[in-house]
């Protein structure tokens, strides 16, 4: 049974569970918001900001454990683009005894499809938005191929840029790019989309069951991004459905889905719960199985 630690720009998850006949069960999971990107724009990860998740990831390793040795520890944006990245893996390493992966924008991309294709089978080939801290991926289908693609704009780094304009042009610009081949369905995954279906759903207690599948027209999307901007921070942290720590940042994540939907002219998404976490798993699962015995 392997279980998958996820080190995002804002925070840290942990999944462990097991395949059976195509079905996946969840022994565990967890979240903490640790956020390494802290200071993001500045290509360097902050002291504070690595001893603080890497706390968590101790924590989290020792709770998995309990159910399984055979472990995977993987980073995505904030650590990838790091001037420092090594002295985190490192830390990482000597903290745990397990090696921290660092996935391309294009390997996070493939794994959150892969989430997304377990999670919602009955969707035929639908284009992908996994927006994160740091930055977003898409993946579509042209002329018969699945394609990948990173893009550094993310809800924390969109938030401490000074110059937010130009990250949302850069976002802009790749949309309009991939537009033709960009339809509907839409799935959207990541922290930012469950967070908006739990406010849409006024959720008091976060339920994965309800969050999946969930559809939000883009008219309700600006509905919600207005709402919430007109907060003072303390009010927005008590809206039913958004985690107090992530109040600051919602804001940013919920403007850069919008500028995707209207650039790609969509009218909605569907926000799905099975990303790269579930996607890596996976890979973990069917690499076990084809190194069992050939009979």
């Amino acid at each position: 049974m392997p279980a998958v630690i996820d080190i995002g720009t804002n925070s840290v998850r942990v999944l462990v569970g097991s395949f059976n006949n195509g079905k996946f069960y969840e022994e565990y999971r967890d979240l903490r918001t640790t956020r390494i990107g802290q200071g993001i724009n500045s290509g360097y990860l902050k002291e504070e900001a690595m001893e603080r998740t890497l706390k968590v990831v101790v924590e989290f390793v020792e709770k998995a454990r309990e159910f399984t040795d055979e472990i995977v520890i993987f980073a995505t944006s904030a650590v990838r683009d790091a001037k420092n990245q090594r002295e985190f893996v490192d830390k990482i390493k000597s903290a745990t005894g397990i090696t921290l992966e660092v996935l391309t924008g294009e390997e996070e991309a493939y794994y959150s499809y892969q989430g997304v294709k377990l999670s919602l089978p009955y969707l035929n080939e639908p284009a992908v938005i996994d927006l994160g801290g740091g930055s977003i991926e898409f993946i579509w289908q042209e002329r018969g191929k699945t394609l990948f693609q990173s893009v550094p704009v993310g809800a924390v780094r969109l938030m401490e840029a000074v110059d937010k304009e130009g990250l949302l042009k850069l976002l802009r610009d790749f949309v309009g790019k991939i537009t033709p081949y960009f339809h509907e369905p839409v799935v959207a995954v990541g922290g930012t989309a469950t967070t908006l279906a739990a406010i849409d759903l006024k959720l008091e207690k976060y339920d994965p069951r309800k969050v999946e599948g969930h559809a939000i027209e883009l008219p309700r999307l600006r509905e919600i991004h207005n709402y919430l901007e007109s907060l003072p921070l303390p009010e927005r942290q008590k809206v039913p459905g958004l985690l107090p720590e992530r109040a600051d940042i919602i804001v940013y994540g919920c403007k850069i889905l919008i500028e995707v939907l209207t650039t790609a002219r969509l009218s909605g998404l569907i926000v799905g719960e099975g990303d790269l976490l579930l996607g890596k798993l996976k890979e973990m699962t069917v690499s076990k199985e084809n190194k069992g015995p050939k009979l």
